[in-house]
């Protein structure tokens, strides 16, 4: 007998636990794909670029001198003195070690620039969601890239309203 009511007491709970999550409204936001299609999102990405593409160009330069200084020592160290090619050699030991360095602080200057960008639309996107959530009666929202999921209905995907908000809330 107690074993009847053990189960009738667990189907009772599994049936109000399956009403509780039916009454639940969720939808799902593509944070990545606001980032991408507002305009916001495009003109931090445009910086973003022109930033690399700055870093990029200032290390080529530093690599074009290394290489000519390079080569200028390849044809001269055959009628070097000693003294001379040691010189020769320490300046490209010491331009490799800029040149890294130059590329080791364009990566924390890019990822810094990157990040308190990011942090930046993670502020300014929060209240939108929880506007629209309060809006529609949504209690939750899941963002696509962080949980995994493969697969939603289209139906429930309010990144396009949130790039709309996000767009106009400048």
């Amino acid at each position: 007998m107690k074993k009847l009511g053990l189960f009738c007491a667990i189907i009772l709970a599994l049936i109000f636990t399956g009403s509780v999550f039916a009454q639940t409204k969720v939808a799902v936001v593509d944070a990545d794909q606001v980032i991408l299609q507002s305009q916001r999102g495009k003109a931090f990405l445009k910086e973003l670029d022109a930033f690399a593409k700055k870093k990029d160009a200032e290390i080529k330069k530093k690599v074009a001198e290394f290489q000519q200084l390079q080569k200028e020592y390849r044809a001269k160290a055959p009628s070097l003195s000693e003294d001379k090619a040691m010189e020769f050699q320490k300046r490209l030991s010491d331009m490799q070690i800029e040149i890294k360095r130059m590329q080791d602080d364009a990566s924390r200057e890019f990822k810094l620039k990157r990040d308190k960008g990011f942090e930046k639309f993670r502020k300014i996107l929060q209240p939108i969601i929880e506007k629209i959530a309060k809006e529609k009666g949504i209690d939750i929202i899941f963002s696509r890239a962080q949980s995994g999921i493969a697969y939603h209905s289209p139906a429930v995907d309010i990144t396009q309203e949130v790039i709309k908000r996000f767009d106009a809330a400048k």
